[in-house]
């Protein structure tokens, strides 16, 4: 008799380390998951691709403000007034430049089209020709 009593012990602490386990197991599968950093992640964007976009968006926005700090409004430096000699001489130049441009181009399309310029090229010499 004294046989059954340690039986009955006996299988009553498998039982009780058979669920001791049990919680082990499922705590060991809980703490693996929270130590899967990248798992986690994934499944977050997955079920909230909005906020996880949005969330992006402002972060984004945050550090360029951040980083580029505020914009400092230049103001050009006052100009000072030249004079009338200055304003009338740039003035004609501005003017006289299309012309004189004109009066090039004419120029050197008259002598590069002339059949006389083509035919005897002035100041060239040709020492070693018969």
């Amino acid at each position: 008799m004294a046989a059954e009593p340690q039986i009955s012990e006996i299988e009553r602490l498998i039982e009780c380390s058979r669920a001791s386990r049990l919680v082990l197991a499922g705590r060991v599968a809980s703490l693996r998951h929270r130590a899967d950093i990248p798992a986690r992640l994934r499944e977050s964007f997955h079920s909230r691709p909005t906020l996880w976009f949005g969330g992006s968006l402002l972060l984004g926005w945050l550090f360029t403000i951040l980083i580029r700090g505020r914009k400092t409004v230049e103001r050009p430096p006052s100009r000072q007034r030249k004079g009338v000699l200055a304003f009338a001489l740039s003035t004609a130049a501005a003017l006289a430049k299309p012309t004189v441009k004109t009066l090039l181009m004419a120029e050197r399309r008259k002598r590069m089209l002339s059949p006389s310029a083509a035919a005897k090229p002035v100041g060239v010499s040709r020492p070693f020709s018969p």
